[in-house]
């Protein structure tokens, strides 16, 4: 029996049972809020692993070099175009898909969309997914080449851009796109839009995180960003103040040795072309031998590249004004690739590889007879390239030469298949233009090279410099028939151009130069006395970047205005109005008043150069040393007209240490 001592009192069953009531009550309402919050609390976990899974795939792949030339590395995928879109086609071994019209919101249009699937893994491992993937989740990643849209808009947008998918393929591919095939593994543009997918299920509900940026080659900063640092006094070199912009900066460029430019117009209707109604017009971009080296080193690193084409031959579509051309412009009508070498540094070191043109390419309109060839290059190689960083001095250097070996062998040509040749009396077996090869002269043909270098800080030839050298060693123009006899009406020989900068940190080391030159000649007639001559007077001229040029053996300021002075007569008729001379002229109102083979010709003096007060940044250039315009050489088609622009070069140096 239990005794209570005084002044303690126990709970009645009924209190009991009302305390359980309310307990029970109570737990009621917190069990389903306790299981809430237990499963935000795991989702939030879920979304944290997958937000840092998707991170870490996309900083991997903003690490990754964007592109390096298949001939640098051959079978090994080491860019982000190899791993991530390297080829217009599917694999699903390897867990890609490709679809050469899909949507990719909120990318503009439709187009080529590459994913690749890394988790659930593939049948065949892939490099491209060559990361973690945490336990229960899924990977994807969806790439499309981009480009701006034009005109722009307000806020930007985008477009997809399709590779080569199928043959004919155009400028740049020569073959569908893809990773493992020299010259055909080159970006369709220049920024890619990357979508990394990290997916998981969870509570039976799919969920997923993305993580979404636009990548492309990582560029240098602008010279006009570069951050110089105070001048130096007393000749002293002051080092630049850092702010992570590039310390070193060379680049020069040969945008071309040679340039011509002419048109074509067809009677005939081209519905499958792009030309439902005729006439049919066309336009003719011929560009021989280019080349361009360039380094950068910046607190993240250095880069050396060296980029050589021999040859660049392009047909496109044109409207007349009275034909509204097509919302979807038509594809080039034909095109021509040189042989090309692309190198880049890092991630490998090369020298003295070379990349042979075909003995022939030739270009012709689809829609002309095709004899004779528009455009043609009789081989070539891209030769002597260099690219290499050691102890942040990158270097590059590379050159492009025609290579025939015989005196006198006709390197390339060019011409517009719609000259009338009996009204101008031109030698209907000749090219318009064309450039032969002689052994011994120097630059041997047609050659563009170009390099730049770094040299240490600390030794005496401290500098970065770049420099340029393009031309070639002989061309042959206008070749006129009479019936009786031909004469070649115009020679180019020794067309040189050179440009140099070097920028050392020091006005009074520093230096930049642009010079050119060339010699021309070309026979005619003197007599104008309406006869037949046995045999032709030679007229010679010097032209020269600066100073006085050379005519017919005296010193003039300008040997074209003496040449136009003279326009020698190149076919002299018993009609003096028939008659022929090397430069049309007309009156006030446009009507020809003496028929002739050039429009105008105008070359370049004094080239424009510039060097910093500090020594540091350093430039020259050269926008087309001579520029040849013939008349049209068939009246009836205006377009026959040709424009000739010769050697387009240009050098920067930056020394920012």
């Amino acid at each position: 029996m239990t005794r209570w001592l005084d002044g303690q009192h126990g709970f009645s069953l009924l209190e009991v049972l009302a305390a359980l009531g309310v307990f029970a009550v109570v737990t009621l309402g917190v069990v389903p809020l306790l299981g809430s919050a237990l499963k935000a609390s795991s989702t939030s976990r879920s979304e944290t692993v997958a937000e840092e899974a998707a991170r870490t795939i996309m900083e991997r792949i903003q690490g990754t070099k964007w592109y390096v030339s298949y001939d640098a590395k051959p079978n090994k995928r080491v860019d982000i175009l190899d791993l991530y879109y390297p080829q217009a086609a599917s694999n699903s071994a390897m867990g890609q898909s490709f679809s050469s019209n899909a949507a990719n919101a909120p990318l503009v249009g439709t187009g080529g969309v590459f994913t690749t699937t890394c988790a659930p893994p593939p049948v065949t491992a892939n490099p491209a997914c060559n990361f973690e993937v945490p336990e229960g989740h899924n990977v994807t990643i969806k790439t499309s080449f981009i480009r701006k849209r034009t005109p722009a808009t307000t806020p930007e947008t985008y477009e997809i851009v399709t590779p080569c998918v199928t043959l004919p393929c155009s400028t740049p591919y020569t073959a569908p796109y893809a990773w493992n095939s020299q010259g055909n593994d080159m970006p369709a543009a220049t920024l890619m839009d990357v979508n990394v997918t990290v997916g998981w299920t969870q509570h039976g509900k799919a969920r997923s995180f993305s993580l979404r940026a636009i990548l492309g080659e990582r560029k240098f900063s602008a010279t006009g960003a570069v951050d110089a640092g105070p001048s130096p006094t007393a000749g002293a070199s002051t080092a630049p103040v850092s702010t992570g912009v590039a310390k070193i900066h060379g680049n020069a460029v040969i945008d071309y040795v040679v340039q011509a430019q002419t048109g074509y117009s067809s009677s005939t209707a081209w519905p499958a072309n792009g030309c439902p109604v005729a006439p049919c017009k066309s336009e003719g971009t011929y560009t021989f031998g280019m080349s361009e080296s360039t380094i950068n080193t910046e607190d993240t690193g250095s880069t050396a590249d060296q980029t050589n084409k021999v040859a660049d031959f392009r047909i496109v579509r044109t409207y007349p004004a009275n034909q509204a051309p097509p919302s979807t412009p038509p594809p080039d009508l034909a095109n021509v690739q040189g042989a090309t070498a692309v190198k880049h540094a890092p991630p490998y070191s090369l020298t003295t590889q070379a990349a042979l043109s075909a003995p022939t390419q030739p270009i012709m309109h689809p829609e002309l007879p095709q004899t004779p060839v528009q455009a043609v290059v009789y081989g070539g190689e891209v030769k002597n390239v260099k690219v290499d960083i050691a102890n942040e001095l990158p270097q590059a250097e590379g050159e492009f030469k025609t290579y025939g070996t015989t005196s006198g062998i006709q390197e390339t040509q060019i011409t517009n298949s719609q000259i009338d040749y009996t009204t101008l009396d031109l030698d209907p077996t000749q090219p318009l233009f064309f450039m032969t090869k002689y052994t011994g002269t120097n630059p041997m043909g047609l050659g563009a090279h170009t390099k730049a270098n770094t040299f240490a800080l600390n030794s005496a030839s401290r500098a970065v410099q770049t420099q340029s050298l393009a031309g070639f060693s002989a061309g042959t123009w206008l070749r006129t028939n009479n019936g009786n006899r031909s004469w070649n009406s115009f020679f180019f020989n020794n067309f040189v151009a050179n440009v140099n900068c070097k920028a050392t940190g020091n006005s009074a080391t520093a230096s930049a130069t642009a010079t050119w030159s060339v010699d021309l000649s070309g026979y005619y007639d003197p007599s104008n006395n309406g006869s037949t001559p046995n045999g032709g007077t030679l007229w010679t001229a010097k032209l020269n970047s600066s100073g006085n040029d050379i005519f017919n053996g005296a010193s003039v300021p300008d040997a074209l205005a003496s040449l136009k002075a003279l326009n020698p007569l190149e076919i002299d008729v018993s009609t003096n109005t028939n008659d022929i001379y090397l430069f049309e002229k007309r009156d006030a109102s446009g009507v020809i008043t003496q028929k002739g083979y050039f429009s105008d010709m105008t070359a370049l003096k004094n080239p424009p150069t510039s060097v910093s007060e500090d020594g540091r940044t350093v430039t020259a250039s050269i926008d087309g040393a001579l520029r040849i315009d013939t008349a049209s050489l068939n009246a009836a088609i205006p377009e026959t007209q040709t424009s000739f622009s010769f050697i387009k070069t240009s050098c920067e140096a930056v020394d920012n240490r």
